[in-house]
């Protein structure tokens, strides 16, 4: 991320990446347990303390009841001691722009991710697609800006790759094969073909 993005609601998507690999609660809370711990005041470890002053998080999609953005955004937000919250939303392709048009209307939005089966379709809903976003066709984060502007871009490739290297894996000079034609396909293939070459 660059520039203004860089203090973005984009930058949750690549610490969900980070985060998911915990995959209980419990281990979670454990990740950050001193400061959890000190900075809840005795509330449950992960609980969420909202307030009317909160700024509010988003993932879209359909089906949405098997997301885990929700439980890793909150459970950082509370050991942060950020008061905000992150909430499922479960839309259809159907209902998609309408509820997209409630989110830009949404003054204490900061921004919300894109999961299935929308991320082609949140391209035209967008105001501006930047990155990532704007080269593969797909958005799965998206910047509710001051001024109700909608910024998407697409982070799947960054963390795809972050996660091979994470693992061991130098992909610099390295051969891969995609199978398949599907979204993930063309977004492994584009990741694999720009981004070890990009660092």
């Amino acid at each position: 991320m660059r520039g203004k993005r860089g203090r973005s609601v984009l930058t949750g998507v690549m610490l969900t990446i980070r985060l998911t690999s915990l995959s209980s609660p419990a281990a979670r809370c454990q990740s950050a347990s001193r400061a959890c711990h000190a900075r809840t005041a005795g509330r449950q470890c992960g609980a969420v303390n909202v307030t009317g002053k909160a700024r509010l998080y988003a993932i879209v999609g359909d089906p949405i009841a098997h997301v885990r953005v929700p439980t890793v955004f909150n459970t950082r937000f509370a050991a942060q001691g950020i008061d905000a919250a992150c909430v499922p939303l479960h839309v259809t392709a159907a209902r998609l722009p309408a509820a997209i048009d409630g989110l830009r209307a949404l003054e204490n939005l900061d921004g919300f991710v894109v999961t299935a089966p929308h991320k082609h379709a949140m391209v035209g809903l967008c105001d501006e697609v930047v990155g990532e976003g704007r080269l593969v066709g797909a958005v799965n984060a998206v910047r509710r800006t001051a001024d109700a502007r909608l910024v998407g871009d697409l982070f799947d490739g960054q963390g795809f790759v972050a996660g091979l290297r994470a693992a061991g894996h130098a992909l610099q000079g390295r051969r891969a094969f995609v199978a398949g034609a599907t979204l993930l396909a063309t977004r492994s293939r584009w990741c694999f073909d720009v981004l070890p070459r990009a660092r």
